[in-house]
């Protein structure tokens, strides 16, 4: 991305063709930060396999991550050092103005937010399980008012929990 950041050497790029669907991950994994490139690899994989069933491939959408960099320790079990870990990578870069420009050259009617900080970072609500399938407003920061927000569980999660928020994901 053109925002380089002062403290990390990279920042992971998004990938894709601009449309009406774009969608917006919390951050990626260490393979895909490694790769450079947002949802490669299995998390890419993963969300084409949960489009398929309804005929829908993503292989298009422009993906990318609000952070574009990993966020060691977020999936602690203990919620300060979560907290810590999102504050020390949220203070590295001006993540809005980045999504911003994203959102200018993509123009989305709809972003597909995966992962409990995409929802929060796009749209300032907490608790994906409790809005994941809604339709959101994008926050007014974004400057982008028509644009709606889809959350969802992240390929990253369902990885971690391999349990029910594949299921969920489906469903939404």
């Amino acid at each position: 991305m053109q925002g380089a950041s002062k403290q990390m050497d990279k920042l992971i790029d998004g990938k894709g063709q601009p449309g009406p669907v774009m969608v917006i991950g919390d951050y990626p994994t260490q393979k895909e930060y490694n790769s450079g490139e947002s949802f490669s690899g299995s998390c890419g994989n993963l969300l084409q396999q949960l489009f398929l069933p309804y005929g829908v491939s993503t292989k298009n959408w422009y993906k990318t991550h609000y952070f574009k960099i990993p966020v060691p320790g977020f999936s602690s079990p203990s919620s300060k050092v979560r907290k810590e870990a999102v504050e020390r990578v949220r203070e590295m870069e001006n993540w809005d103005e980045i999504i911003r420009e994203e959102l200018d050259v993509v123009m989305p009617n709809c972003i597909v937010a995966c992962g409990e900080l995409a929802l929060q970072n796009l749209t300032e609500e907490k608790s994906i399980e409790k809005w994941r399938g809604s339709i959101l407003h994008l926050h007014p920061r974004f400057n982008s008012p028509t644009i709606k927000v889809f959350p969802v569980h992240s390929p990253r999660e369902i990885w971690e929990r391999n349990e029910k928020p594949i299921v969920y994901t489906q469903w939404d």
